[in-house]
């Protein structure tokens, strides 16, 4: 038991005497806090593994989205470069009234749009799939978190 010395040394008093004590009280309150809440520990387990899961989903499908961003941002500059020496090129064929440069301007000029419609067709598309997979996932974590 603590004895009066107890105000002198209470370090002491604490390592040798009340350490295991209160290491006793807090495991006995918080087993009884758990019995008391009736958590599953098992399924708690299984909730968090749940969780990890979607998350990982979730961070993986946000590498994917950022990919295909930059691929669009890539096909934007170059669709702007694009149209910089289309722009070049009709001048020029204005000036010297050469077809080789018109053919240059007509096939650049399809370069244009065939790169609009694979951005509108192809990528567009894959980055709403994207978002719609990450808004699902974080659907699932918020609900596994509410459980």
């Amino acid at each position: 038991m603590i004895q009066d010395d107890s105000l002198i040394e209470p370090i002491d008093i604490y390592t040798n005497e009340l350490k295991e004590k209160v290491k006793e009280n807090a495991s006995s309150f918080l087993d009884e806090l758990i019995k008391k809440s009736k958590v599953d520990e098992n399924d708690n387990i299984l909730l968090n593994k749940r969780i990890e899961k979607h998350q990982k989903e979730k961070d993986d499908n946000k590498k994917l989205l950022n990919k295909v961003r930059a691929s669009k941002a890539i096909l934007i500059i170059d669709i702007i470069l694009l149209i910089i020496a289309y722009v070049v090129l009709l001048y020029k064929a204005y000036l010297l009234e050469t077809w080789i440069i018109v053919v240059l301007g007509v096939i650049t000029a399809s370069l244009v749009i065939f790169m609009i419609l694979g951005i509108k067709n192809k990528i567009q598309p894959k980055i709403e799939k994207f978002k719609t997979i990450i808004s699902d996932l974080d659907n699932k974590i918020n609900r596994d978190k509410n459980d």
